[in-house]
């Protein structure tokens, strides 16, 4: 394939916009290739390109609300799902028992919430639902989380565990590529710099972290790191499979019996989440038998869910009650699947109503566990759509976009865990406070601050006035590269159970192609801070190792004209598809 040059920026763009947008057909799907898989991933900030209409609301940064744009008809979200609840002045204590703030190096703890959307929250506090929720809203500093496209979960969790951006932490996509042209689910080794729970280890602090995003194999840390691999594929983990699950290893067999397997929720204890019949729960045990049955059942797929949920919920109160951790971290992806797998059903008020019960009532849980002054940071990596804002994809068909149901504005609060939990009062600065639209980089900062411990100079984000007066540190250079934990074979019957999930929820397909998106979601991120030369780069890159763009030339062969390449880019994108191999 012959050079693209380009002469100028402007020129790159232009160039890059036919490459990665302009030749999609209207009904795209995964099934045509990797340029429609990136358009699929494109979330709402983006997919006004795509669909040549206007973004469906906009961030108002001066009021801390979120107000809708003049919407198209077939992209329209109403007003009635955006939250506009004006916030009170955030008035300074005065008193001199007014309680403060949390102390430089007091505990901090993320109570992570995939999906999590204050369009959804605030109507469910209104009728009387989420009673954690709504003290947090009392007593919390509560604000917008906006991360930039493209809204992958993997990426924007990442992001804030570590303060660094996608391309320089180097998670950017659910996959990997593997040697032999296979692909794999993404893991810890995929992360290129600290995250945080290395950050305190080697402050000589103590850590908890479960079920975050890309944590197998689990880091050597001072603490315990319980994977994002231990609740997935748990149903038929070999007794020899258990290897970097956990950190100590030595753990392991403490933690296995606080697992919750999904044949233990039983058809009442589902029928208290979600309406199912009996017939429905008969065929879901059934397709349970495998492990693509269990993921492509939906009914089976809601109970691997909510075990998964219930498992971390229990590990990290089992743990926090004796290790007393100064870092804890816990992600949960209940809310996110549930919405991707009811949000056109019949039965979406009740179900994603009760994924978010069920995070309520691990949220009071989690604030009655940590000690009072613990900063306490909820927080999610996006929203995500109602049925009726006119998406056109499917949300849970594997061969759709899945991501374009992800709605760019997330949510976060912060308070403290004895606020929460009814055992110490707030600071008054906090109470109904606005934070405004944060970014995921401000997480890590804030937490470094209030822990009393340096930012580093390479970690864009700011502080969030969570932990003004904190003492003014000298800042670090960099924490460095990330230490890689001990190698571990991947189990193929792990990586097909992770797989499999990924499939059902629409965010990898099973058609064929021999590479991950990571270069696709760079070349986005490129292109959208301004560096054309390096998108144009990765995605140039991408053609050239790709045989399925490759054979959409046809007997151009290499050389070929700009014009020739990009036609043959549109071809391929038509014919092509993402091959997935466990």
């Amino acid at each position: 394939m012959g050079r693209l040059r380009c002469g100028r920026a402007l020129a790159c763009s232009a160039v890059l916009l036919g490459v990665a947008f302009l030749c999609a057909p209207g009904g795209r799907s995964f099934a045509s290739g990797v340029y429609t898989t990136t358009l699929a991933r494109l979330t709402s900030a983006s997919h006004h390109l795509a669909r040549k209409g206007p973004i469906p609301f906009v961030l108002d940064l001066s009021r801390h609300k979120r107000t809708s744009a003049v919407a198209s008809a077939s992209h329209a979200v109403p007003v009635n799902h955006e939250r506009s609840r004006p916030r009170a002045a955030v008035a300074r204590a005065v008193a001199t028992n007014e309680p403060k703030a949390p102390r430089p190096g007091a505990r901090v703890a993320v109570f992570g919430i995939d999906a999590g959307d204050w369009a959804v929250i605030d109507p469910l506090i209104a009728r009387g639902h989420l009673p954690a929720f709504a003290q947090l809203e009392r007593v919390a500093a509560t604000g917008v989380l906006k991360a930039d496209a493209p809204l992958l979960s993997p990426l924007i969790w990442t992001t804030m565990a570590t303060g660094r951006r996608p391309e320089d932490h180097g998670v950017l996509d659910f996959l990997v590529d593997a040697p032999g042209g296979a692909v794999a689910p993404v893991n810890g080794g995929s992360r290129r710099v600290k995250a945080m729970w290395e950050i305190w280890s080697k402050a000589g602090r103590s850590v908890l972290v479960t079920g975050w995003w890309a944590t197998w194999p689990a880091d050597r840390v001072q603490g315990t790191i319980v994977s994002d691999r231990v609740a997935v594929p748990h149903l038929r983990l070999p007794e020899t499979s258990h290897a970097g699950l956990v950190f100590p290893p030595d753990r392991w067999n403490d933690l296995a019996r606080l697992r919750v397997a999904p044949d233990q929720i039983d058809l009442a204890t589902l029928s208290q989440f979600v309406p199912v019949t009996p017939q429905e729960f008969a065929a879901a045990e059934e397709s349970a038998r495998s492990t693509s049955g269990l993921y492509r059942d939906k009914i089976a797929h809601l109970r691997a869910a909510l075990a998964a949920t219930r498992t971390y919920e229990r590990v990290s109160t089992d743990l926090m009650g004796t290790t007393r951790p100064d870092l804890w971290a816990v992600y949960y992806e209940l809310v996110d699947t549930v919405s991707h797998l009811f949000v056109k059903d019949r039965r979406a008020e009740v179900a994603i109503g009760a994924a978010y019960g069920e995070m309520d009532r691990a949220l009071a849980a989690a604030a009655k566990a940590l000690d009072p002054d613990t900063l306490l940071v909820v927080v999610s990596d996006h929203g995500f759509y109602p049925a009726d804002a006119g998406i056109r994809e499917d949300p849970s068909d594997l061969t759709a976009g899945a991501t374009a149901w992800h709605r760019p504005a997330g949510i976060i609060a912060v308070t403290t865990a004895g606020a929460l939990s009814g055992a110490a009062s707030a600071p008054a600065r906090w109470r109904g406070g606005s934070l405004g639209v944060v970014s995921p980089l401000d997480i890590l900062p804030t937490l470094l601050s209030c822990a009393g411990l340096p930012t580093a100079r390479d970690m864009p984000g700011r502080v969030l006035p969570a932990c003004e007066g904190a003492p003014a540190l000298p800042q670090v250079v960099s924490y460095g590269e990330h230490e890689q934990p001990l190698p571990v074979s991947e189990q193929p019957a792990m990586a097909k159970a992770e797989l499999e999930r990924l499939r059902a929820l629409g965010y990898v397909s099973g058609a064929s192609a021999p590479s991950s998106l990571a270069r696709v979601n760079l070349g986005e991120i490129l292109f959208r801070k301004g560096d054309y030369r390096g998108a144009l780069r990765e995605l140039e890159a991408l053609l050239r190792v790709d045989p399925l763009n490759a054979r959409g030339l046809g007997s151009r062969g290499v050389g070929a004209r700009a014009p020739a390449r990009r036609s043959a880019r549109c071809r391929a994108r038509r014919h092509g598809g993402t091959r997935i191999v466990a």
